[in-house]
């Protein structure tokens, strides 16, 4: 592709798990779809059988799936899936987002495409994206907020990396969090990096009303190539140690009726099994926790970053289902969990297939677990690292 102009738009929107990457990056691309603009999707996770994949397949949009570490690591199959897609369907955007964990993104990815792929793509400043419903306990003000945190200190220092490194801030969920919130986790990012970068751009953003999104596109427009400097310092061991701090779980299962002659409630599935889940867990801190499920021909997701907040239930168009549903014994669901908590990894599996065996058995159904991945994430290392230390 050399000597060619540039063909797309490339935007890397990163964050912490929970922060809304996934619904706030399907907004971005309906409105672009709005505007009759072919649209592309890259997601990223630690291993296969994301929900986020199987939001984005909903929504109609074509994507590439990065797996078993994140796009810094995973530097080269991240372009063969930007430049595949750029042959297959000529997008004018293509929409990246990196696992949840991801951090040192300016120097691993935003410099490496800039500097390897001018020809065919204009990458975006990066923006990081943060619920003001979190920023008070991974940011806390004082000793006092810090013991009262249920976040590591290695959690919190990935956290603050990952802000610290962006273009643009966006706080989402504006539509969820009341104005003393909103004021109060602002007030804590401006303190937090003003300081050291005045001009940074820290926006509210609703995915649900849209609102904030034309600020954030014009402010992207305006910083252009010009973004923010690798940090020098990058701590590999304390981000190591941050990730390995939380059990990662992706698990796919069937639910299938013990008699037959009845089709699975997904709604009701969904609910009862993350009723039992908190009940087992105790509450523990969730980094985020995705139920994707189809059923009956419906496809439903829900998803939790805070126990205390309950869950977000949306139904999706049933026409985008896979297409070995077919296949699937009749009334049975097909169910994906992802879920990331301050828990060992292994205990998390067993504990999340108890609460689906228990609320399938509501449903006089049994649960055929398919796939199942459970893991704490290794060190770092990636492909390319651009400025700063090495």
């Amino acid at each position: 592709m050399e000597n060619q102009e540039v063909q797309a738009r490339l935007f890397v929107v990163g964050g912490f798990l929970g922060a809304g990457k996934t619904t706030a990056l399907t907004a971005l691309a309906d409105h672009f779809i709005r505007r009759r603009k072919r649209v592309a999707m890259i997601t990223n996770d630690q291993t296969d059988g994301l929900v986020d994949s199987e939001i984005v397949r909903t929504h109609g949009i074509q994507y590439r799936e990065i797996s078993g570490a994140c796009f810094c690591a995973r530097f080269r199959d991240f372009l063969y899936a930007a430049d595949a897609l750029l042959q297959e369907i000529q997008p004018d955007v293509i929409l990246a987002e990196p696992v949840g964990s991801a951090a040192d993104l300016i120097a691993t990815v935003i410099k490496p495409l800039r500097t390897y792929t001018q020809d065919r793509y204009k990458v975006m400043p990066l923006t990081v994206l943060a619920d003001p419903l979190r920023i008070g306990e991974m940011l806390p003000d004082d000793q006092q907020t810090v013991a009262a945190s249920p976040w590591p200190d290695e959690i919190r220092y990935l956290y603050d990396h990952q802000l610290r490194e962006a273009d643009c801030i966006l706080m989402t969920k504006s539509d969820l969090a009341s104005e003393r919130e909103k004021e109060n986790a602002r007030r804590i990012l401006v303190r937090r990096f003003h300081a050291l970068r005045p001009a940074l751009p820290i926006l509210p953003f609703s995915a649900v009303t849209g609102a904030g999104l034309p600020e954030w596109l014009s402010h992207l427009e305006a910083i252009g190539q010009t973004g923010s400097l690798p940090l020098a310092s990058f701590d590999r061991d304390r981000h190591a140690k941050a990730e390995s701090a939380l059990g990662w779980l992706n698990l796919e299962a069937q639910v299938i009726p013990e008699n037959g002659g009845h089709d699975i409630d997904a709604a009701a599935l969904i609910h009862g099994f993350l009723q039992r889940l908190n009940d087992i867990m105790s509450g523990a801190p969730v980094g985020h926790l995705k139920i994707f499920a189809e059923a009956a021909g419906n496809a439903i997701k829900a998803s939790i970053v805070d126990w205390r907040l309950g869950y977000a239930m949306d139904a999706f168009e049933s026409d985008a289902l896979k297409p070995d549903a077919i296949t699937r014994p009749a009334g049975s669901a097909r169910i994906l969990v992802n879920l990331r908590a301050i828990r060992d990894p292994n205990e998390l599996a067993q504990q999340t297939i108890h609460a689906l065996r228990d609320a399938a058995s509501l449903q006089n159904s049994m649960i055929q677990i398919t796939k199942e991945k459970a893991l704490r994430p290794g060190k770092l290392k990636p492909t390319y690292r651009i400025g700063g230390d090495q």
